[in-house]
C-alpha cells in the first residue's frame, strides 16, 4: 500500500505516510491555460492505494481531481482504492428540502464510488446518516477527544454552546469531556413580521463564564456570530469558538473576531490562516 498526495490535502498525506510507515507518492499535476487539470500517477502498482484529498473550495475542481487520481490509479493496476477525504463537501444538501432540489450529497457520493473508490475515510460529516448514500465501506474519524485535550492546555470552558438545535449532540459530548454544562440556541420566526428571535434552552447562566461555541463547520460565520453575541449579552467573560472544518468564507474570520470571539479553534482538514489549527493526521491514520 502507498499513500498518494492529492492536490488538496494540506500536508495530511505526508503526515499519514510517516505515521503508518507507507511510501508517499506525489502525482504529476498541472493546470492547462483553459483551467483543466492534468493528473498523472508516476508509478506502477498493484494491490491497494490511499489517496488523500479534501474537497473544499473550489469544490468541483477538487472533487474532479480526486476522480482523476482514482482513474489514474486504476490505470496502473491498483485494485483497491481508499480515499481519505478530510472535508467532504456538499453533505449539507442531504434531502430534497424543496420541489426540484438536487440531492447533492447523494450525487457526490455516487461520483466518488463510480470513480472506483471502494472505501472513504471522512472527518466529522455534517450528518452521519448522509454517508449511507455511499455504496462502499465508510470510516468516520471522531476527533473530539483529541481536540478537547489540545484545547484544555489553553482554555477551560464553563459552558459549551451549540448555535442551533442540530448541534446538541456535539455540544453534549464536548461538555462531558470538559466536565461542564452545555446549552443550545433556538430560533423562532414571527409569522407576521418575519423577524427571527433567538433564545437559549436549558439551565444555564453565562454571567462571568468562559463559553465555547462548538459546530461542525464555519462557513459564512453567521451562526457563530449570533451565538457569540447572545453569550456576550448574557454576561460571558470570554467567548471562543471551535469548528472541525474552517471554511471561513466571505471574510468570516474578521467578522467573528469583531463579534467578540477571542480565539477560533479548528483542524487542518482545510487550509486556514490566523486560527488555532490542530493537526488530526494521527486520528485519520488510525482508521487506515
Amino acid at each position: 500500500m502507498f499513500i498518494v498526495e492529492g492536490t488538496a490535502e494540506n500536508g495530511i498525506a505526508v503526515n499519514i505516510s510517516k505515521l503508518i510507515g507507507s511510501r508517499l507518492v506525489k502525482i504529476d499535476y498541472k493546470i492547462f491555460s483553459d483551467g483543466e487539470s492534468y493528473i498523472r500517477v508516476p508509478e506502477d502498482g498493484e494491490g491497494e492505494a490511499v489517496v488523500v484529498q479534501s474537497t473544499h473550495y473550489p469544490q468541483e475542481k477538487h472533487l474532479m481531481e480526486l476522480v482523476f487520481i482514482a482513474d489514474a490509479l486504476r490505470g496502473i493496476g491498483i485494485e483497491r482504492i481508499t480515499a481519505v477525504i478530510p472535508y467532504l463537501s456538499y453533505l449539507r444538501q442531504n434531502d430534497r428540502f424543496g420541489k426540484g432540489d438536487a440531492l447533492s450529497a447523494s450525487s457526490v457520493l455516487k461520483i466518488i464510488k463510480n470513480a472506483g473508490i471502494g472505501r472513504i475515510v471522512v472527518v466529522e460529516p455534517h450528518k452521519l446518516d448522509v454517508l449511507s448514500y455511499f455504496e462502499g465501506d465508510v470510516a468516520v474519524v471522531d476527533v473530539s477527544e483529541m481536540i478537547a485535550a489540545k484545547i484544555k492546555g489553553e482554555f477551560m470552558p464553563e459552558i459549551i454552546l451549540s448555535p442551533d438545535e442540530g448541534g446538541i449532540e456535539r455540544a453534549r459530548k464536548m461538555s462531558e469531556i470538559f466536565e461542564c454544562k452545555y446549552t443550545y440556541l433556538e430560533k423562532t420566526r414571527n409569522r407576521d413580521s418575519g423577524a427571527i428571535s433567538i433564545k437559549g434552552v436549558g439551565n444555564y447562566d453565562f454571567s462571568g463564564k468562559k463559553v465555547m461555541i462548538v459546530d461542525d463547520m464555519i462557513s459564512s460565520g453567521s451562526t457563530i456570530i449570533e451565538a457569540a453575541k447572545f453569550a456576550s449579552e448574557g454576561g460571558a467573560n470570554i467567548v471562543v469558538a471551535y469548528a472541525t472544518h474552517l471554511l471561513l468564507a466571505d471574510n468570516a474570520y474578521k467578522k467573528i473576531k469583531e463579534a467578540g470571539v477571542s480565539e477560533i479553534y479548528g483542524t487542518n482538514t482545510i487550509p486556514s490562516r490566523d486560527c488555532n489549527v490542530i493537526d488530526i493526521s494521527a486520528e485519520i491514520a488510525a482508521r487506515l
